[in-house]
């Protein structure tokens, strides 16, 4: 396959004659940041398949209109592609975060064109983070089952994330704070039994949705055993799942915005899509 570049004009992606674009439509008013993008395909359907991405930025900064290039390929195969902002730390702790994202999936989900059998959850970072954990820990939230789940490089376990960094003294600061503690309201011990609520690994059930999942050998920021524990526990459970470890993959999905990597994605992607038919 060939993977298709989109620009950036104006903040907002040209998607060209491939589709149309919504721009910052409100999914809830809890704050400005809750709105989304909504790119519908030229190819007609009656209903269409959506693959909605979920920014990272460890709950402080990025935005949808990052990183969206590789997933707007989606277009190509008649699905539309929707693309999230939510509250950061500075304005709600977690599980807040959570909760907007649950939202803004519901708010996609009951729209007309959408068929909400055909729904795709792709994050990156702490975006597939989000992803994974409402998942796997809220699908009875969830208005709609996803199905499918593409995960790139998730923190899959906050608390011993949290510890890692602590002991290579790589703690991000926010306003003068550890992120960590902005995110969650806490410090110290009941910081990590805040964490502790979020354990994606333990909650896994059995009844998920396939997974496909991303990590760089090379990344430095989030160490890609992570996502060979996630491997593991989906494995014991026997949730169907790929997993991609990229011997020189880095931190940072721009990095992946090359067929080698995508392909497989939109493999994944089209068969848990045309399988659900």
């Amino acid at each position: 396959m060939e993977l298709k570049i989109y620009e950036v004009v104006n903040q907002q992606y040209n998607i060209g004659g491939d589709g149309t674009a919504e721009f910052d439509i409100p999914y809830a008013a809890h704050s400005g940041k809750n709105k989304l993008d909504l790119y519908i395909p030229t190819i007609k359907r009656e209903r269409y398949p959506l693959v909605v991405f979920i920014h990272g930025g460890a709950f402080f900064k990025s935005s949808k209109e990052r990183h969206l290039s590789n997933v707007l390929n989606c277009l190509l195969y008649g699905y539309a592609v929707a693309s999230i902002n939510y509250r950061f730390n500075d304005e709600a702790a977690y599980p807040e975060i959570r909760m907007d994202c649950i939202e803004a999936f519901n708010f996609l989900a009951a729209r007309p064109e959408i068929d909400d059998k055909k729904i795709v959850l792709w994050g990156e970072s702490h975006g597939a983070y989000l992803a994974d954990d409402i998942t796997v820990s809220c699908s009875h939230m969830l208005q709609f089952k996803p199905a499918g789940i593409v995960s790139f490089y998730a923190p899959i376990d906050l608390k011993d994330f949290y510890l890692y960094k602590e002991e290579h003294h790589e703690h991000v600061m926010v306003d003068g704070y550890e992120n960590d503690s902005v995110t969650f309201r806490a410090e110290g011990d009941s910081l990590l039994k805040e964490m502790e609520k979020y354990a994606v690994l333990k909650n896994i059930s059995g009844q998920e949705p396939p997974f496909y999942l991303l990590h760089g050998k090379q990344d430095d920021t989030i160490p890609y055993r992570y996502t060979k524990e996630f491997d593991r526990a989906l494995a014991e459970k026997k949730v169907e799942h790929v997993t991609d470890i990229v011997e020189d993959g880095i931190h940072g999905i721009d990095f992946y915005a090359s067929p080698k990597y995508n392909a497989p994605v939109l493999r994944f992607i089209e068969s848990v899509i045309e399988g659900g038919r």
